[in-house]
């Protein structure tokens, strides 16, 4: 699927096409590769494989901005820091991928809640479910 970041993404904010692809078929792992400049990846995981207790509420500009009308449509998804292998990849909990999946809209959204973390390591969810 070819999603549309209106905003880019922080730090890649020049870059506005990206294709998110699944890495396996029944993986909880995903892909969001740049259009313009393929070298530009990112690892992503939909944390709902590990643990439904992953919650927050989305900010309503956010809601607008992604054209988001029924929540059924709203995929989410974080971004892994694969450095070191899974032993010690970390999860950004702290700001989601969030993907209008009808409208193929995406925006990180970088949450004001502070119970999630940026680092959260991978192994972590993996083991005890747990966000």
């Amino acid at each position: 699927m070819l999603v549309f970041f209106p905003r880019g993404l922080p730090g890649f904010e020049e870059w506005q096409e990206y294709y998110l692809y699944q890495t396996q078929p029944e993986s909880p792992f995903y892909n969001l590769q740049c259009q313009a400049q393929p070298q530009v990846s990112f690892l992503l995981l939909n944390p709902f494989c590990f643990t439904q207790d992953y919650e927050f509420d989305l900010p309503e500009a956010a809601r607008e901005r992604l054209q988001i009308e029924d929540m059924s449509d709203v995929a989410v998804f974080n971004i892994v820091n694969p450095r070191g292998g899974v032993t010690s990849a970390t999860v950004n909990l702290q700001a989601p991928v969030i993907i209008n999946v009808r409208r193929q809209l995406g925006e990180q959204i970088i949450l004001e809640e502070t119970r999630y973390s940026l680092r959260t390591p991978l192994q972590q969810l993996i083991t005890r479910g747990e966000v």
